[in-house]
Formats: structure tokens, sequence, C-alpha cells
């Protein structure tokens, strides 16, 4: 990615509320790979790169608990 904009995030330069979840066009939403056999017990497969899916329980998980400002 050439850009911050390349990565489109929902708003990560909030500083009280930030929001780190890709969109749904980001390159972080898809492409996820669990092929590596070191990756084959312990881990879930999931359909997006990173901690934050662009929709469902996996966008929000972290925000009941963290605190930015």
């Amino acid at each position: 990615m050439a850009t911050n904009d390349d990565a489109k995030f929902v708003n990560p330069f909030n500083y009280t509320l930030p929001d780190f979840g890709p969109f749904g066009t980001s390159p972080a939403s898809t492409g996820a790979s669990f092929t590596n056999p070191m990756l084959a017990t312990g881990f879930s497969a999931v359909a997006f790169r990173g901690a934050i899916a662009p929709a469902g329980a996996d966008a929000v998980w972290h925000k009941g608990w963290t605190r930015f400002n």
C-alpha cells in the first residue's frame, strides 16, 4: 500500500474514539491464510487479515474493554 488511505480502515486516526475496523473493500478484509502446518491446531480460521473483521462479532470484540483516551 502506498498511502494510509489504501488500507481503508474506518477511523483509525480519531484519537478519542478510533475505529480500526476495515471497510469491506479494504485489503485487510479478505485474504487470511491458515495453510501453514504450524497453524494447524489451536487457531480458528477466519476470512480476514488482522485482529478486527469488517463486520459481525469479530468486528467489535475489542470495544468492550479497550480505552484509547
